[in-house]
């Protein structure tokens, strides 16, 4: 179904369903979690030690670093890079406070277009945006546009210390998109991937 989360829970009692059929005895629950993580775990490890992870009939997942390109638009906008919201709110606070307003009332009240943003560059990281991905090239699955990975909240974080300690991955390779301009991944080269077993589905399991 469209929007279910399919996480170790769900997966466990798929894993109980396979084993009543082929009559083998399941482990319990908590030794299934755990194996199930220690795996996920060792994964990740090989993603962020350089390596692409190839699921079987599930395309692969691995990190991308892709060069900041700002560019203005034809109303000279800025495009290209994400705004930071957290320095912008800094910055719309002191707005706020030049004019004698709060803050809500200087969101309220200043037009949208008026309302300054405050870009990131990052600078820290050479103009380099890091990424994790998943590569949809190769699925067999039916709808597979309908299929998201999100990646859990532990991965992100190490990917940002990544990022703050100049750690160096394999750069994007840009594909033509008739339909946005978000860079899709075309990984043609099969050096330093890591073959998951076949019957992996789950890849990160927050």
């Amino acid at each position: 179904m469209i929007g279910d989360k399919v996480c170790t829970k769900e997966s466990y009692l798929l894993y109980r369903e396979i084993t009543k059929e082929e009559k083998v005895c399941p482990v319990p629950r908590d030794m299934y979690g755990k194996i199930v993580n220690e795996f996920l775990q060792f994964l990740v490890d090989k993603m962020f030690d350089g390596h692409d992870i190839c699921l079987p009939g599930l395309g692969m997942i691995g990190i991308r670093t892709r060069k900041v390109v700002p560019r203005l638009d034809i109303h000279g906008n800025i495009c290209g890079v994400a705004p930071s919201w957290a320095k912008t709110k800094i910055l719309w606070t002191e707005k706020a406070a030049e004019l004698g307003m709060t803050f809500n009332e200087y969101v309220a009240k200043v037009p949208k277009e008026q309302r300054e943003l405050v870009y990131c560059f990052n600078e820290h990281s050479n103009g380099l945006k890091y990424g994790l991905m998943w590569y949809r090239k190769g699925i067999i699955i039916r709808n597979k546009t309908f299929y998201s990975l999100i990646f859990c909240r532990k991965a992100k974080r190490r990917l940002m210390r990544a990022a703050w300690d100049g750690v160096e991955y394999q750069e994007a390779q840009p594909k033509y998109s008739s339909r946005s301009t978000q860079t899709i991944i075309d990984p043609d080269s099969r050096a330093g991937r890591y073959h998951a077993p076949c019957n992996t589905v789950e890849v990160i399991d927050d």
